[in-house]
């Protein structure tokens, strides 16, 4: 932000959601007059794809993150996975990562993760609107997912091992669309 800042020179700039620091992808930014707007747009659900990889959690549920556990994947089924895949479309109860900039009495979640302090965040209502496996190469799931404002893809990877009985992180992600909006249709910031 602080590029078009120095490029447009003005201060009022502002985003429609953050990334995470290992997502790649669009990054919606609101300028000048129009930053009045970001809080009609910030409900718009966002597209994602990503890879999810089976059997290996981490405590950041991403690729960052150290290693807390291992299972075995290879006696998960095609049809396991995707009832799985399934049960997650629609409403459900996602509790967001210890490392994530949820605020905890006016401190970010991940301030007091990384001074090893336990994290325990309330599970709030997510919507996932598609939830879709583009290629099994197991371990590794390439998925696209569009879902609603507030829900972290990284919690949406743990609870997907989690409920498969092998763990699961994110090793990719790229945003695609937030609402109307496409990456392929943005201007790189360079």
């Amino acid at each position: 932000m602080d590029i078009v800042r120095r490029a447009l020179g003005e201060q009022r700039v502002g985003h429609l959601g953050t990334l995470d620091p290992f997502a790649k992808g669009l990054l919606v930014l609101v300028v000048g007059r129009a930053t009045r707007l970001a809080p009609f747009a910030a409900e718009w659900p966002k597209t994602y794809e990503g890879v999810i990889r089976l059997g290996v959690s981490t405590d950041t549920d991403d690729l960052t993150g150290a290693v807390v556990a291992t299972a075995p994947w290879t006696n998960i089924t095609p049809a396991q996975l995707a009832d799985v895949i399934g049960s997650f479309r629609g409403a459900y109860e996602q509790r967001p990562p210890a490392y994530s900039a949820v605020k905890i009495e006016g401190e970010r979640a991940y301030q007091r993760a990384r001074r090893g302090e336990a994290v325990e965040l309330t599970p709030r209502p997510v919507e996932i609107r598609e939830l879709a496996i583009l290629e099994a190469a197991v371990p590794d799931l390439k998925f696209r997912a569009t879902v609603s404002a507030g829900t972290y893809v990284r919690s949406l990877a743990r609870d997907i091992g989690s409920k498969l009985g092998c763990g699961a992180h994110l090793t990719a992600l790229r945003r695609t669309a937030v609402g109307p909006l496409l990456l392929a249709d943005a201007v790189a910031p360079e």
